[in-house]
C-alpha cells in the first residue's frame, strides 16, 4: 500500500501554487481506482514514477547520467517495481541500479518521509514497444556520503555521468520549480527531522510498544512527537497547559489522540488508566514534570506486566520520583544529563530575555536592579551568569552549600535566605520545590518583581495569596499583590516567564529528546531494576556524535552552496 492519493493531496496542500500543473495528474487519479494501476507501465494514459537528486557531501554539485537513447543528462530514477515497498524506496532502487550508490541520506524536504521534493509531469514519445504517454515523475533529495559518490553507472542505459554544478542545474527550465525547494531543504530546515531519522535507524528499537506523552506542545515538538510514534504507538498525547502552540495543536488533534488535562486532573481522574487498559502490549510513560509520579506505583500494581518505565525530562520531576522511592518500575531521567546543559542553559537565557522584556513594560532596568536566584542548579546558575553579564547584581540562594560555594566562586553574593527576601528588587525561582510560601511573601520587599522557569505549584504555594492581598492585573502578564503591610508583584500568574516570548532553544531541544528516545530502546531491550536510573556515557557520547553529524558538521558546507544568488 503506498497511498499515492493521500501524498498527492498533502503535497498539494503544502504546494498549492502547483495545482493548476498538475491537472493531468489529478485528472489521471480520478480514472484510476487503485495505486498499482498508477505506477503500472502499462498504463498508457499515464503512470507515475520516482526519481532521485543525488547531492554531493559539501553540497555545490549533483550528479546526472548521460541517457544512451535520448543523449542527455538526467537524475537516475524511472518505473516502480512490485517489490517497491514506496515511492521512496523505488528512487532510491534506481540510484542504485544505475549509478552503483547505495549509501544515502535522505534529506527530507517535509515532514512526512513519502512526500517528494517535487513533482514533475513531461511527455513520453511513441517507441516500436510503447504509445506516447505521459510520465509524472516523483522526485527526491538525497545527501552522498562521499564528497563525490564512486559512481559506478550501468553501462547499458548510459554511456557517461558528471557531477555538474547544482546552480547550473536549478537555472534549466526543466528544473525551475525546484530552485526554492531545494534551497529550503539544505539550508537546514529539516535538519531535526535528519536527526531524528538517523537516529531511529541506528537504535532500531523494538516494536509493539506504546507510550503516553507529556510534552510542551510547541513548534519544535512536531517532529519528535512524529518520530515517537513510528518506533512506539502514542497512546495519546498530554500538552503541558501553559505551553501549547495553538497552530501545532490543531495539527497535533489530526495525528494524535490529545488530552488537555493539567496535572491535577490526570492524578485524580482514570486518564491514564484507561489508556493503560486499551494498550495492546507493553507502556512506556514519557513525563516533564512529574505528572506520574503519584500514580506510577499503583498503576503497575493495577497493571502487572503492561507498564515498563517512566522517561522523565525535568529536575522538578526528578525530585517528584526521587521522592515517590521506592519505586516499582525503572524511572529514566535525563534531568542531570550533561547532554542537558546546552539546553539549561538557553533556558536561562531565555528566561532573562522574558524578565527583561517584562520589566521594560513597567518601567524597570534589570541592571539596575537588586537581582536573586533561588536554585543554583543548571538553570539557576545559567539565570546568575547571564544577570553577570548584564552588569545586575546578583546573589544566590540555594540548601546545598558546595551550589553556594559555586556561586561564590562565580562572584555571585550569598546572603541568607531572609535577606534576600527582604532585599531583592527581583527573584527568580528555580528550585523546583515550592521555594516561596505565605509567609516569605509576606516578608518581600516592597515592590519586588517574582519570576519563575516553571509551572506555579511547582516554584511557590500561592494557595493563600488571593485572601490576603487584593490583585491587580498591571499588565497583560504581570499582576499586582497588595496588603496593608506590602506589595509585590508576580509574573505570568507564577508560570514559567520564557514561555511569554515561546522559549526557542535552538537545535538542543533535539538532543534531550534524543535521549529520551534512547531511554526507550533501554526500557524495551534491558530495563534496569526497579529506581532512578540515566543513560551511560558511552550512550550519551553516540548521541553527541549524532548531533554533531546533523547540526554542527555539515551545515559548515551551507555557505559553499551560493543558492541565494541565482
Amino acid at each position: 500500500m503506498i497511498r499515492i492519493k493521500s501524498i498527492i493531496t498533502q503535497y498539494l496542500k503544502e504546494s498549492p501554487d502547483e495545482h493548476d500543473q498538475l491537472t493531468q495528474l489529478r485528472d489521471l487519479l480520478e480514472h484510476c481506482p487503485n495505486d498499482e494501476d498508477l505506477v503500472s507501465r502499462k498504463n498508457y494514459v499515464g503512470h507515475i514514477t520516482a526519481s532521485g537528486f543525488v547531492v554531493s557531501r559539501c553540497r555545490t554539485k549533483v550528479l546526472r547520467l548521460n541517457h544512451k537513447k535520448l543523449g542527455i543528462y538526467l537524475q537516475p530514477g524511472g518505473h516502480f517495481q512490485s517489490g517497491d515497498p514506496s515511492l521512496l524506496a523505488a528512487a532510491r532502487r534506481k540510484i542504485a541500479e544505475e549509478a552503483g550508490l547505495s549509501s544515502l541520506d535522505y534529506l527530507a524536504s517535509h515532514f512526512e518521509d513519502e512526500i517528494p521534493i517535487d513533482i514533475d509531469t513531461h511527455y513520453i514519445n511513441a517507441t516500436d514497444s510503447e504509445p506516447r504517454h505521459f510520465h509524472h515523475d516523483f522526485r527526491y533529495l538525497f545527501l552522498c556520503e562521499d564528497k563525490e559518490g564512486k559512481v559506478v553507472i550501468n553501462e547499458e542505459k548510459f554511456q557517461d555521468y558528471k557531477w555538474g554544478d547544482i546552480n547550473e542545474l536549478l537555472r534549466m527550465q526543466t528544473f525551475s520549480t525546484l530552485k526554492q525547494k531545494i534551497e529550503k531543504t539544505l539550508s537546514g530546515e529539516f535538519r531535526p527531522k535528519v536527526f531524528f531519522d538517523r537516529l531511529s535507524k541506528q537504535l532500531q528499537i523494538p516494536a509493539g510498544a506504546n507510550t503516553i506523552v507529556v510534552t510542551h506542545l510547541l513548534q519544535d515538538a512536531q517532529v519528535y512527537l512524529r518520530t515517537l510514534d513510528k518506533v512506539s504507538h502514542i497512546l495519546s498525547v498530554i500538552p503541558k497547559p501553559k505551553s501549547i502552540d495553538t497552530t501545532v495543536l490543531s495539527t497535533a488533534r489530526t495525528h494524535f489522540t490529545i488530552n488537555q488535562s493539567d496535572r491535577e486532573t490526570l492524578q485524580t481522574s482514570n486518564i491514564v488508566r484507561d489508556l493503560l487498559r486499551s494498550a495492546a502490549g507493553r507502556v512506556v510513560l514519557f513525563d516533564i514534570g512529574g505528572y506520574f509520579a503519584p500514580l506510577v506505583n499503583d498503576l503497575v500494581d493495577s497493571f502487572p506486566g503492561k507498564l515498563v518505565g517512566v522517561i522523565e525530562d525535568t529536575e522538578n520531576g526528578h525530585q517528584k520520583y526521587d521522592r515517590a522511592q521506592p519505586l516499582k518500575v525503572p524511572v529514566f531521567s535525563v534531568a542531570r544529563s550533561p547532554l542537558k546543559d546546552n539546553e539549561d542553559f538557553l533556558v536561562g537565557q531565555s528566561v532573562l530575555f522574558s524578565a527583561d522584556a517584562i520589566l521594560r513594560e513597567v518601567g524597570k532596568l534589570i541592571q539596575y536592579l537588586d537581582c536573586s536566584v533561588f536554585g543554583y542548579g543548571k538553570i539557576g546558575g545559567s539565570i546568575a551568569d547571564h544577570l553577570s553579564r548584564r552588569g545586575a547584581k546578583v546573589s544566590v540562594f540555594d540548601k546545598d552549600p558546595i551550589r553556594r560555594m559555586a556561586a561564590s566562586n562565580r562572584l555571585c553574593k550569598i546572603p541568607d535566605r531572609e535577606q534576600i527576601i527582604k532585599q531583592s528588587d527581583v527573584i527568580f525561582c528555580a528550585t523546583g520545590g515550592q521555594v516561596l510560601k505565605i509567609h516569605d511573601f509576606r516578608a518581600l520587599k516592597p515592590g519586588c518583581v517574582v519570576f519563575s522557569v516553571t509551572s506555579s505549584d511547582d516554584e511557590m504555594d500561592i494557595t493563600y495569596l488571593n485572601a490576603e492581598y487584593l490583585a491587580e492585573d498591571v499588565t497583560q502578564h504581570v499582576t499586582k499583590f497588595s496588603s496593608f503591610s506590602n506589595h509585590f508583584y508576580l509574573v505570568n500568574k507564577g508560570n514559567a516567564v520564557n514561555f511569554i516570548h515561546k522559549a526557542a532553544l535552538g537545535d538542543f531541544i533535539h538532543i534531550v529528546r534524543g535521549e529520551m528516545i534512547y531511554a526507550l530502546k533501554v526500557l524495551l531491550e534491558q530495563p534496569p531494576d526497579p529506581g532512578i536510573h540515566e543513560l551511560t556515557q558511552k550512550q550519551r557520547s553516540e548521541l553527541a556524535e549524532l548531533w554533531l553529524k546533523t547540526f554542527a558538521s555539515e551545515p559548515a558546507h551551507y555557505s559553499d552552496l551560493a543558492v541565494g544568488g541565482i
